[in-house]
């Protein structure tokens, strides 16, 4: 199924109104994953070490927090490194649905644009009155 440029502008639109809205309940899920992925990430490499070299827990644990460290340092230097790589692509394809979207726009008739902007009003008046 493919969508037009209004229909992808109405789904972000609805889309992020709901994450403006419910703001707290998608930050603590998503804290709360990041949380369980590493808990099982250093379970499971605590047990590998300890089985693999035999040595007690205190050393695992040591061992396992740098290899962590290294893993997250160097994570976050390949996403440094990308950074300006993303910059560059987000611009251009926000030039670009900038683009088509006026396009489409004019070429909309004046009840198409009615149509649109009423449905707008609606979900920012629904969003409104639940919150």
């Amino acid at each position: 199924m493919t969508l037009n440029i209004h229909q992808k502008i109405s789904l972000a639109v609805v889309t992020a109104i709901m994450m403006i809205s419910m703001y707290d309940a998608v930050f603590h899920f998503l804290l709360w994953l990041v949380h369980i992925l590493f808990e099982s990430a250093e379970f499971i490499l605590d047990h590998l070490i300890e089985g693999l070299f035999e040595i007690g827990n205190r050393e695992t644990e040591i061992v396992v927090f740098y290899i962590l460290l290294s893993l997250i340092g160097s994570a976050v230097y390949k996403l440094y490194c990308a950074l300006p790589r993303w910059k560059d692509t987000f611009k251009q394809n926000l030039e670009q649905q900038k683009t088509e979207t006026l396009m489409q726009w004019q070429e909309m008739s004046v009840l198409g644009k009615m149509a649109w902007w009423s449905f707008f009003i609606t979900t920012v008046n629904c969003w409104l009155f639940l919150t």
